[in-house]
């Protein structure tokens, strides 16, 4: 059996490029709100590349941003870490807990929602509000309280709920 190739020269080269990223998502330093809306779900099936693409650039967009706070990634709390910590005078002020997909309560009761439970324990050593981020949806937790009392889906995501989330990642009085 002979094998032959594409006589078009650089053919190879070009269709068999290394994989770094996906092409259809724009750079998430520079990702706009609108763009942040528009990413497709189906890009997003790892965590890392939900924190790559949605939360690092929604914090941005949030306007959370140094000096006045510092962002800790893989925050170690105890015997854990929480993906996120967002941090003022080297004072924890919100957790952020990301998942690829929320495991959303069946029976509309959040307490029994494992990922709630995960992310209410690294936050309840600092009394403080945590924040829940799937490939789809936003939910915001004041500290302690177990159902979300703010919640967006991104492809709706606005200007105003960008400062809502703000007042949780900031949780400033």
């Amino acid at each position: 059996m002979k094998i032959s190739y594409c006589p078009v020269d650089g053919y190879d080269k070009a269709v068999m490029r290394p994989v770094v990223g996906p092409d259809e998502l724009p750079s998430p330093e520079k990702m706009t709100l609108r763009q942040l809306r528009d990413v497709p779900n189906s890009l997003l099936a790892i965590e890392k590349t939900v924190e790559e693409y949605i939360v690092e650039p929604l914090i941005r967009l949030a306007r959370i941003r140094r000096p006045k706070y510092r962002i800790e990634r893989q925050y170690r709390i105890g015997r854990g870490s929480a993906d996120y910590a967002i941090l003022r005078a080297n004072e924890v002020r919100s957790i952020i807990e990301v998942k690829v997909r929320c495991r959303r309560p069946q029976n509309g009761v959040w307490s029994q929602c494992k990922d709630v439970a995960q992310a209410k324990k690294y936050a309840t050593p600092f009394d403080c509000p945590f924040v829940l981020i799937d490939c789809d949806t936003i939910a915001c937790f004041k500290p302690g309280r177990v159902k979300p009392s703010f919640e967006t889906r991104r492809h709706n995501l606005t200007r105003e709920d960008l400062k809502e989330i703000h007042s949780y990642l900031a949780n400033e009085e």
